[in-house]
């Protein structure tokens, strides 16, 4: 992990890690042969100051969680929702959701200053002078990525829908926001807009 999290924010004392269980939701729909049950894994985290637990918990609700694909779960078209812990050490405690929604297999990493129960941003990781050489870095990766991709299926239509003019894959700014932590450092997620995720 790069460095210490920002200091310039008050924070609550705390433990350096959490304690995270696991908590099965069944939801039994239909009848008969349209019976069929939707399983949710869901993190219960304690272990902390009620402070920063209030914090934690508000974050960790599914509306929050899911943002834009909340509406698939109120209408029944989303299964098989997880996380996996990956990283819960030095105040940081970071995990990462998958579920299946619309045909397609999604994810969306979250990481907790536990300091605070505050959601960890880019610049609590990085100085901003450091961020322009970040971004450059971040898209060089994303355009080898795709020549790979092109190479591997050597397809027109995936060369144009990937490399087209109209809407060119370019790795910006934005695309610090979702990143996910584990013992090896960090990974950034890149969405190009599509139903998967890159």
């Amino acid at each position: 992990i790069p460095g210490a999290l920002n200091q310039s924010r008050p924070k609550i004392l705390s433990h350096d890690h959490a304690i995270v269980t696991p908590r099965r939701i069944e939801n039994t729909h239909g009848r008969g042969e349209d019976r069929y049950t939707v399983v949710m894994i869901r993190p219960i985290v304690t272990g902390l100051p009620e402070p920063v637990l209030k914090r934690i918990h508000k974050e960790l609700e599914l509306k929050r969680v899911l943002r834009g694909h909340y509406q698939f779960y109120k209408h029944r078209y989303m299964y098989g929702f997880d996380y996996r812990i990956t990283y819960n050490q030095n105040h940081i405690l970071a995990m990462t959701f998958s579920w299946n929604a619309y045909f397609a297999e999604h994810e969306r990493p979250i990481a907790f200053d536990l300091r605070d129960g505050s959601l960890i941003e880019p610049e609590d990781l990085f100085r901003e002078d450091q961020v322009p050489e970040l971004v450059k870095l971040i898209d060089q990766k994303l355009q080898a990525e795709l020549e790979q991709i092109i190479r591997d299926h050597e397809t027109i239509d995936l060369k144009y829908l990937l490399k087209g003019q109209a809407f060119p894959l370019q790795g910006t700014f934005d695309d610090l926001a979702e990143f996910a932590i584990n013992d090896k450092g960090i990974t950034f997620f890149y969405d190009a807009g599509y139903h998967h995720r890159m």
